[in-house]
């Protein structure tokens, strides 16, 4: 079952990275149906309360962490369409979050913002802009990759 929940991962991943490359938006219609086809499958496996706590918090901790990153690119920008972290950001972090130990998710989330910080300011050095837009749906896909592949044994 959990090798299955991984291609799921990988896959809605994957289309994530694509439309946020080439369109510059996560589709909810991707990454709200696997957020709960991730809570399901925790709470199915679930053994105690611990389990289930441990669900919530996985669902939660994304959200609270990340929203006042939202927020402040809003109240900065004051335009609806800014180039802040974005809602879509944040909601495929929540998904990759059901779909992994929190261990695992803590690596994935490091190196996803440490690969694309590194493309931003090599980005922003190239264009000498600092208003350039970085998707990062597809370091969080290659933040997930290396996690999975390094070995870490969480």
């Amino acid at each position: 079952m959990f090798r299955l929940s991984y291609f799921l991962l990988f896959f809605v991943l994957a289309i994530s990275a694509f439309t946020d490359i080439t369109h510059g938006r996560i589709l909810n219609i991707v990454v709200l149906p696997s957020s709960l086809i991730f809570l399901i499958l925790r709470l199915i496996s679930s053994d105690s309360l611990t389990d289930v706590l441990m669900s919530l918090f996985s669902l939660c901790f994304p959200a609270a962490l990340l929203m006042p990153f939202w927020v402040a690119g809003r109240r900065s920008c004051g335009h609806p369409r800014f180039y802040g972290l974005g809602a879509g950001d944040i909601k495929l972090l929540t998904t990759v979050s059901l779909a992994m130990a929190p261990g695992r998710f803590l690596i994935c989330s490091f190196l996803s913002f440490s690969l694309g910080a590194i493309f931003g300011v090599i980005l922003c050095l190239k264009t000498h802009q600092l208003s350039s837009r970085v998707p990062l749906a597809p370091f969080i896909f290659a933040g997930c990759l290396l996690s999975f592949s390094g070995g870490y044994g969480l």
